[in-house]
């Protein structure tokens, strides 16, 4: 990971910069921008222990996923298969957010 494709902490994390906006580093290979690194990205997925095939199914439990690394994370971290530790549904900090999107019409 590369601080062209991500923000992310290089190597420390006093060289760790706040959150920028979206779209301002390069996207990755799929065009899609800002997948690691930033934020953390807050999941609607269960935190629960794999099960075999590695899915967990959605059934509104109390512990949600968080993936995908901060700015303040060294590189190992950001990726998408990385779960973070269980995070309650309302809980806040300054490290997560939210991915929006749009399905497109059919």
């Amino acid at each position: 990971m590369s601080p062209t494709l991500a923000n992310l902490a290089g190597g420390a994390r006093t060289q760790a910069r706040p959150p920028i906006p979206v779209g301002q580093l390069a996207p990755n290979p799929w065009g899609l921008y800002d997948i690691h690194g930033n934020v953390f990205e807050w999941c609607i997925d269960d935190y629960d222990a794999y099960e075999e095939g590695g899915f967990v199914a959605f059934s509104g439990a109390d512990y949600k996923v968080i993936r995908g690394g901060s700015f303040y994370c060294p590189a190992t971290i950001l990726r998408s298969a990385c779960r973070i530790e269980p995070q309650i549904a309302d809980f806040r900090n300054w490290l997560t957010g939210l991915r929006i999107f749009l399905a497109p019409k059919r």
